[in-house]
């Protein structure tokens, strides 16, 4: 039995973790969003849209809790993505060059791909809480649409790292 689940384990060990590794990323990203919310006492309980989303935002009065919950989500997201970075290079996918070069490249990529995937977390948070998504959870306003994005973007960005970030395992070491 225990040959088999060490099978198992080589066999998905990659999968398995990306996973275990994508939820300290996960972990970290809304434990820095929800200490942030709260430093900044971002309060959903009254958003609604006037007029549109855009005049909500910038003029209306549920506008400054949408910034504070963007800024809230682009400081978790900084942090997300060093941790990301440093785990899924050493440990995922095995990239163990500290080479300037291909640390630059490496880094290049997988930040911009993560700029994608948070740009749909940064934009995606807010429109859903808009949408009628700003109840809290956890005492967290707005976490049930953090928690949904976030699976969303767990799953896009193991596809990214490995066909693109670090795509190559036999690197210089």
């Amino acid at each position: 039995m225990l040959e088999k689940i060490k099978l198992l384990f080589n066999k998905y060990k990659e999968i398995i973790l990306y996973i275990v590794f994508g939820v300290v990323t996960t972990v970290t990203n809304w434990i820095v969003y929800a200490v942030t919310v709260k430093i900044m006492g971002v309060d959903l309980s009254s958003v609604k849209v006037e007029g549109n989303i855009i005049y909500t935002v910038f003029h209306g009065s549920s506008g400054k809790n949408i910034t504070l919950l963007f800024i809230a989500n682009i400081i978790a997201w900084l942090a997300a993505v060093a941790v990301a970075f440093v785990t899924n290079k050493l440990w995922v996918f095995n990239s163990k060059s500290w080479k300037p070069l291909t640390v630059i490249k490496e880094l290049g990529s997988f930040v911009s791909g993560r700029i994608a995937t948070g740009l749909l977390e940064w934009f995606g948070i807010p429109a859903l809480v808009l949408a009628g998504m700003n109840q809290s959870l956890l005492g967290i306003e707005g976490f049930p649409a953090k928690v949904i994005v976030s699976v969303i973007v767990v799953v896009v960005n193991y596809f990214f790292s490995k066909f693109i970030v670090f795509r190559n395992k036999k690197r210089d070491r």
